[in-house]
């Protein structure tokens, strides 16, 4: 049987704010769509509603975000921008071979992430249930 860990949910909630740059608590209730009371209170109470978290928190790594333990990944390193002198639709030879390369590591980074994802949500699993 697994012991019972105790999630440091200050760390989850300080990691929540440094990826999406919020500024303060009150930036950080606005962007989960909470009042600033009931933030004050999952301080006061060492709680969070994970579920709201979660979906809330879709581009971060949940290992890295309940642990800490993995990279953090910061979704704009990784972003792909059109603009008008870029039609949406191109033909494979149009595009760069640099291009190409970028978005295959775009896409290693994204299943590294939801493989860590899946992990976490195991251990998740296993320490709820045991």
């Amino acid at each position: 049987m697994m012991k019972n860990r105790k999630f440091d949910k200050r760390s989850i909630l300080t990691r929540v704010k440094a990826f999406y740059q919020l500024k303060n608590n009150a930036a950080l209730a606005q962007f989960l769509g909470i009042e600033a009371n009931t933030l004050s209170n999952w301080y006061a109470r060492d709680t969070i509603d994970f579920d709201l978290l979660f979906s809330k928190c879709n581009k971060i790594d949940l290992n890295w975000l309940i642990t800490g333990a993995t990279k953090n990944i910061n979704p704009n390193d990784y972003t792909i921008e059109l603009t008008d002198s870029q039609p949406q639709q191109k033909n494979h030879e149009e595009i760069p071979d640099q291009e190409i390369d970028r978005l295959k590591k775009l896409i290693s980074i994204q299943e590294e992430t939801i493989s860590a994802q899946a992990k976490t949500i195991k251990l998740m699993e296993k320490l709820i249930n045991d």
